[in-house]
């Protein structure tokens, strides 16, 4: 295909897919799908907010707590797995460590589209303390902010 190609209507009519074998449809029907997801990867992480880790494990608690006051809050962050009938989500905890005086917990076990709650976040100040995993990519954890709503419908 030329440059000139690109711009045609039916460029699709064009790619004379008749005349493919089966392995070189399937070797296309791959890259394109290859490309989809890269592609909505990429869209994802554009809207998405980072923060650094250390040794490309350990988030800092502080920087993702909507209320990072140790005096009235303790640290922790739960990876949401479930539904709970006192707590509205279930899950597992972070491991937790101090890292220059700071509370961080381990990220390491976390996956794309995971689910955590971050100590911190209260009704009162309507800060939110839900976040989707969307990457982990150079020494940073990719993530975007959701309502309890939305983590609920999610894990139940």
């Amino acid at each position: 295909m030329t440059a000139d190609d690109t711009h045609s209507d039916n460029w699709v009519d064009e790619l004379d897919i008749e005349q493919l074998s089966d392995e070189q449809l399937e070797t296309i029907h791959d890259e394109i799908e290859t490309e989809l997801e890269n592609r909505m990867q990429d869209a994802d992480l554009a809207d998405s907010r980072t923060i650094d880790l250390v040794n490309d494990q350990w988030v800092s608690w502080r920087e993702l707590s909507a209320h990072p006051n140790l005096k009235a809050v303790k640290p922790w962050i739960l990876r949401v797995t479930g539904l709970h009938d006192k707590y509205g989500v279930d899950g597992d905890w972070l491991d937790k460590q101090q890292i220059d005086g700071e509370y961080h917990m381990d990220v390491s076990d976390l996956k794309q589209e995971d689910i955590i709650k971050i100590s911190g976040g209260s009704h009162n100040n309507r800060k939110h303390r839900y976040y989707r995993v969307t990457a982990f990519e150079n020494g940073q954890l990719y993530y975007e902010r959701i309502s309890e709503s939305e983590t609920i419908e999610a894990v139940g």
